[in-house]
């Protein structure tokens, strides 16, 4: 039996390598290449069973935070993290109606934040890879 090879990511490999299982491309000379696996039955079970959805949309999240984190960094090099920034916003949130009006660094911090949580919820909701694909960020204007 031969492998019926489907390309989903390295995910997918990864969990043939966590059940104990080896699938490895083989190249002879003057003849095509081919897929095989110590236990083919099983690896090809992997194979059709695996979803690539769950990885997807983790590429894609991690992409958008540090993304967002890269924009954040430009405008206010003191947040590290998105955690930093979540914790700025709450605190913002605690103080705004007796704060005077954001700077415009702040209000560009914000929208930045806010842009990328609109995106990830949008990636997180999706149902497909095409729609993962689909989600696009609305990034405010570099101030």
């Amino acid at each position: 039996m031969a492998i019926d090879y489907i390309e989903k990511g390295e995910g997918m490999h990864r969990a043939i390598r966590a059940a104990g299982l080896k699938l490895e491309w083989v190249q002879a000379s003057r003849k095509p290449g081919e897929w095989v696996a110590d236990n083919e039955a099983a690896v090809q079970a992997i194979i059709y069973s695996y979803d690539p959805l769950p990885d997807v949309k983790g590429e894609r999240v991690a992409a958008i935070k540090a993304d967002g984190l890269a924009r954040m960094q430009a405008a206010f090099p003191a947040i590290r993290t998105l955690e930093d920034a979540n914790l700025l916003g709450e605190l913002w949130q605690s103080i705004a109606p007796a704060a005077r009006k954001a700077t415009a660094k702040w209000q560009y911090i914000v929208d930045v934040y806010t842009a990328a949580a609109t995106a990830i919820a949008s990636v997180r909701a999706a149902t497909s890879v095409a729609e993962v694909a689909a989600v696009t960020v609305n990034w405010p204007a570099a101030i």
